[in-house]
């Protein structure tokens, strides 16, 4: 279910960065089709913002070459990975809150 509202929200910035917008909790909320909870859209957008990249979808990492993915790069991959699983935890925390 996160993956799924995970892609959905990358779909929605992306489409509003093709639209030339800048994405906003708002605009995001508009573009998806699907509830999502706002903790992950803020999260979401926080971390697209920070890095300009959007976290991993869940269907696992992509495999590169040594040479093809210096130290540094390996380090934003595993801070994204660290900010998705944030992002699920609060999503989890959240539907724990509402039962």
């Amino acid at each position: 279910m996160t993956s799924q509202l995970t892609h959905h929200i990358e779909q929605a910035i992306q489409a509003l960065i093709a639209d030339g917008k800048e994405p906003s909790v708002a605009l995001i909320k508009t573009r998806i089709r699907c509830k999502a909870p706002i903790p992950l859209i803020i999260h979401t957008l926080q971390l697209w913002k920070r890095t300009r990249l959007l976290p991993k979808n869940e269907n696992g990492p992509k495999k590169i070459t040594e040479k093809e993915n210096p130290p540094q790069d390996r380090i934003l991959t595993l801070e994204k990975e660290i900010e998705n699983l944030k992002a699920r935890v609060v999503f989890l925390e959240s539907r724990l809150q509402s039962s």
